[in-house]
């Protein structure tokens, strides 16, 4: 498959180092990426900064004399068909992206069904790896009550809330983009949601696989989350994290933003509760309000009840019996209890709850989170 000029250019600029989309955008009324790279030196001189007039002008170098070693990678991705490379010049290049000068100068895309995942309205759900019961059980009913209601749910892919969120969406049989901090079929969040998106919307990265990852790439990312979507949704977040990353860049883009309330206590909270105390975000009750928001309340969407969604009860797995099964009852899956409730459930001292917990503990069936509170995992 041959690939063409712009895209090669394209490719070539973004491995230069220094030319990102300021200087993309600087130089887009040239036309295509191809056609940036015929241009005067004078003219490049005169619209961008020295590191960039130096990127572009390695680039041309490279481009104009076939050194396509440095691109190698991502021209074998194309040919394998695996994924497909748009410039703001192509079809399937986000119309939410058009003209932005945040937008990237080229996108690899995959999924069988990301243009129609993005022809729908798209709301982003963001928030922390390490999350809590709590935050999976929100991102999760929030993908799914947005899926039904045929919004888009946009997240990164990672482990923690991004996979609860695409999962709810999904399991809904609603569409989901994934948005990557890493090169196509290099990204390090959950294989499973990987594996499952093609049929449910598709994923898009801006990171040549020729290029390393790095920390910044994350970060780089979280503007392309809030870019695709009308409205974002903080779940969870420490102070500085990348869900707080994400925020900004929502704000900046003039993107609708909401917060889920948490705990005062607990670090996790630290993101979206400030973002509400600062009046930044709007704090967010249920999906209904983010569909409000966007004018789509009408579309079928009943709203959240005010007792949390909680998952059939588990009987206790057969070789339980005695204290062993009655702790194990006390337990949730999505709501962490304190060994003191555990105790005071079960009518036993706060030593035989804690004895019971570490016994389920090494059997596999809980799990100690911060804060010594505990999760069912069965």
């Amino acid at each position: 498959m041959r690939v063409p000029d712009h895209h090669k250019a394209a490719l070539h600029l973004a491995m230069a180092g220094g030319f990102g989309p300021q200087a993309f955008h600087a130089l887009r009324g040239a036309g295509n990426a191809a056609a940036m790279l015929q241009l005067p030196e004078e003219t490049v001189r005169d619209k961008l900064a020295t590191k960039q007039v130096t990127a572009w002008r390695a680039a041309r170098e490279a481009f104009h004399n076939g050194h396509d070693r440095r691109i190698q990678e991502s021209l074998e991705l194309l040919a394998s068909g695996k994924a497909a490379l748009v410039t703001p010049d192509d079809p399937g290049y986000p119309a939410a992206f058009q003209g932005e000068p945040w937008a990237p100068g080229l996108l690899f895309i995959s999924g069988g069904r990301l243009a129609e995942a993005l022809k729908r309205p798209c709301v982003a759900v963001v928030g922390s790896r390490e999350a809590s019961p709590y935050g999976l059980d929100v991102a999760r009913r929030l993908g799914k009550e947005l899926g039904k209601a045929g919004v888009t749910v946009v997240s990164g892919c990672a482990e923690g809330v991004d996979s609860a969120a695409h999962t709810g969406a999904m399991d809904a049989g609603g569409l989901t983009v994934a948005v990557m901090g890493a090169a196509p079929l290099k990204s390090d969040g959950s294989v499973e949601i990987r594996r499952r998106i093609p049929a449910y919307g598709g994923s898009i990265s801006e990171i040549p696989p020729d290029m390393e990852k790095h920390p910044g790439t994350y970060v780089q990312r979280n503007r392309l989350i809030s870019g695709l979507s009308r409205a974002v949704v903080v779940v969870e977040g420490v102070e500085g994290s990348g869900s707080a990353s994400t925020a900004g860049a929502a704000l900046s883009q003039g993107r609708i933003l909401f917060a889920v309330p948490g705990e005062i206590t607990r670090p996790l909270s630290f993101t979206p509760n400030e973002l509400i105390r600062l009046g930044k975000a709007k704090m967010l009750t249920g999906a209904h309000d983010v569909l409000e928001a966007l004018g789509l309340r009408g579309n079928g969407l009943q709203a959240w009840s005010n007792t949390p969604e909680r998952p059939a009860v588990s009987e206790p797995p057969p070789e339980l019996d005695g204290t062993l099964a009655t702790v194990f009852g006390a337990l949730s899956p999505v709501a962490e209890v304190a060994v003191d409730d555990v105790a005071e459930k079960c009518g036993l001292s706060a030593a035989e709850a804690a004895r019971g917990l570490l016994e389920l503990e090494l059997r596999g069936l809980c799990r100690r989170e911060r804060g010594g509170v505990y999760t069912r995992l069965a």
